[in-house]
């Protein structure tokens, strides 16, 4: 099987390394001077330093050639990019293989889901699955195992690309909840702040495991308001990446809530994280969300107002401390 990733940073630079076992890989590189220094150096310092490729990964910077041969094509960008990044692929190829989203959040400007941007420009009749889960780009290409979800209304899909990742250490279970699934991955990250504010102000694991919990909850409201499966928030797009992206020690989202609570201004926090982190773009939308469907969301409210500069982390979790006592469920 030939595949082809479209993204160079850590995810995708994973993604190219651990597939290349089993399959033909290419990453395609915007970057000139990124891909100078990966075909130098054999690896990616900027996004994924120390990780050494093999032979079976090629890297490139001619987007036609990257998509020309390829059976499936791995978009591992930001969400802020994703059409963009599909005008360009329309442009470059008419190559109608499927295409896997390994993108989490929301489109900057119109709050939609990545599966919703891909139907817009590519139409429905193009295979697509939505990838998510927890999944640390640093385990993935040190080949230890993990577990994703891809949601696909097209099973056959699915079935063409569970034998490649399983092969790559990767296990795969199938769901039909797009919007489950894009809802977990755009709110984790947005409770993950929070869970960094948290453990920042030094308010010990009982405190961070309440917050994650009650994060969870937020999810599930706002995931079966937008139609959304309770079950697939309870399961590896849901609970599983909160977990790993609340207390996971790589995590960038939890990293911005760690800086907030030192006091450093979240311009600068994003001058200086040299990746991007989704929670920052995604709580805004989360939060129109939650006011349009009437769900209640304290802690990416919370949130908000320390991102936009009404609240400092403190004032922020005391707003929440000080809420008025309510049923569990």
């Amino acid at each position: 099987m030939k595949i082809s990733v479209i993204g160079s940073g850590a995810w995708g630079t994973a993604l190219g390394v651990s597939l290349s076992a089993t399959a033909d890989v290419t990453v395609y590189v915007r970057n000139p001077d990124l891909l100078d220094d990966i075909l130098r150096h054999g690896e990616n310092r900027r996004y994924l330093p120390g990780v050494r490729f093999s032979g079976k990964v090629e890297f490139s910077s001619n987007l036609e050639n990257v998509l020309s041969q390829a059976d499936c094509v791995i978009l591992a960008i930001p969400t802020a990019g994703l059409r963009s990044t599909l005008r360009d692929c329309l442009a470059a190829s008419d190559n109608s293989c499927g295409y896997v989203l390994a993108c989490k959040g929301f489109e900057h400007g119109s709050g939609k889901f990545p599966q919703d941007v891909f139907s817009e420009e590519f139409g429905l009749q193009i295979p697509a699955a939505l990838l998510s889960g927890p999944s640390f780009a640093a385990d993935l290409a040190a080949k230890k195992p993990v577990a994703v979800v891809l949601a696909s209304t097209n099973k056959s899909f699915f079935d063409t690309l569970e034998g490649p990742l399983g092969r790559a250490g990767i296990r795969s279970y199938y769901s039909r909840d797009l919007i489950g699934v894009a809802v977990g991955g755009a709110v984790k990250n947005v409770i993950a702040i929070a869970a960094g504010m948290c453990e920042g102000l030094g308010f010990g694991s009982s405190a961070s495991a309440a917050l994650v919990t009650r994060g969870l909850n937020e999810m599930m409201g706002l995931g079966n308001a937008l139609g959304g499966d309770a079950r697939t928030l309870t399961g590896l797009s849901g609970l599983g990446d909160l977990a790993l992206t609340c207390f996971g020690d790589l995590s960038r989202n939890k990293g911005v809530g760690l800086a907030l609570a030192r006091g450093r201004a979240i311009q600068e926090i994003e001058k200086n994280l040299g990746h991007v982190a989704e929670g920052v773009m995604a709580t805004d939308e989360v939060c129109r969300l939650a006011t349009t469907f009437s769900v209640e969301m304290p802690i990416a409210n919370a949130v908000q107002s320390v991102l936009q500069g009404l609240a400092t982390p403190s004032q922020a979790a005391e707003s929440l401390l000080s809420r008025p006592s309510k049923s569990e469920v």
